[in-house]
């Protein structure tokens, strides 16, 4: 990449971008757009998925369209959102971003209420036929204890039976 030829901004700048943002990367960014989807459920928020990947092909070379972007991204996810975009009519970035923003959000709203609700449910079994933890606490104890002494006296006993025959055979 370094080359003594360098004498410009502007024949820095081709080189650095022939050297990171050439043929290849720019091949792979094109793919990204046109094969890529989103995966449902993972830890990444759709509208974050839609900057990251707005960001990237946005420095295509040829530029492309905004609106075929948007159009490839859209792509990328499940059937209801699909439907959601084409009801909104969304065809610049900046919109599709907020409907992701919002689907975001709503699903964002759906889990918390799942999440209580499942709560609720969970709360509703009644639990009294089993001993709370205190109570498996206090019976595992007892038992250990009682294990103890049962232990401890067996021992005295073969202790103090091995002691009297040591004492015959003297």
């Amino acid at each position: 990449m370094i080359s003594e030829d360098i004498d410009t901004f502007d024949e820095f700048e081709r080189e650095f971008t022939n050297q990171y943002w050439g043929q290849t990367q720019q091949m792979r960014a094109r793919q990204d757009l046109t094969f890529g989807s989103y995966r449902v459920g993972g830890y990444e928020s759709r509208e974050n998925y839609i900057i990251k990947k707005y960001s990237t092909v946005r420095h295509l070379t040829p530029k492309m369209i905004e609106e075929d972007i948007v159009t490839q991204l859209i792509r990328h996810f499940d059937k209801e959102v699909v439907h959601a975009v084409a009801l909104r009519g969304v065809k610049t970035i900046k919109d599709l971003i907020e409907l992701m923003k919002k689907l975001d959000d709503v699903d964002i709203k759906e889990n918390r209420n799942t999440n209580k609700r499942n709560y609720n449910n969970y709360q509703r079994y009644d639990n009294s036929q089993y001993p709370s933890l205190k109570e498996r606490n206090d019976s595992a104890n007892e038992r250990s204890g009682n294990n103890y002494h049962h232990c401890a006296k067996n021992s005295r006993r073969i202790y103090s039976s091995r002691c009297e025959q040591i004492s015959r055979i003297k």
